[in-house]
């Protein structure tokens, strides 16, 4: 595995972590979110489960809604794979599984991440939403998520 290889999914893991953190926890100071939000690039954007495209600032109101919202709420990553590994960017599939109450909710996901300054994480932003995308602008760093329905 090459190092941004394990970059990336290291940081899928870490940027997990930090959702189930902020789930977890009604009011922190802080701290969590700006963390969490620094991984994002200003021209992040998501595709929900239900396959609706949320650019940064609603990715960040619907984390606002739900933090404290699902105490108890595990999340994991497992089946990493690496799809694509061109220059500095790295496209890794993986699947999420949310715990909460003896429900599981399961999915696969795939993150697109710039690794050219691993010490600065930025999001890069989504392409399309019919799969891993093939247009996206690339920002300087970064981890950019792509979830897939």
């Amino acid at each position: 595995m090459t190092v941004f290889a394990h970059e990336a999914k290291h940081s899928v893991v870490v940027l997990h972590q930090l959702i189930e953190h902020i789930f977890n926890h009604s009011r922190d100071s802080g701290d969590s979110f700006h963390l969490l939000l620094s991984h994002f690039h200003p021209d992040f954007q998501m595709v929900t489960p239900q396959g609706k495209m949320l650019n940064l600032n609603e990715v960040e109101e619907l984390f606002r809604r739900l933090q404290g919202a699902r105490e108890g709420m595990r999340i994991a990553t497992s089946e990493h794979v690496i799809l694509s590994e061109h220059a500095n960017e790295v496209t890794i599939q993986y699947r999420e599984v949310q715990m909460m109450n003896g429900e599981n909710k399961s999915r696969i996901s795939v993150a697109i991440l710039d690794c050219s300054h691993l010490g600065a994480p930025l999001a890069l932003p989504a392409g399309n939403a019919g799969g891993v995308t093939d247009r996206h602008k690339k920002a300087d760093a970064g981890i950019g998520f792509f979830f897939t329905v």
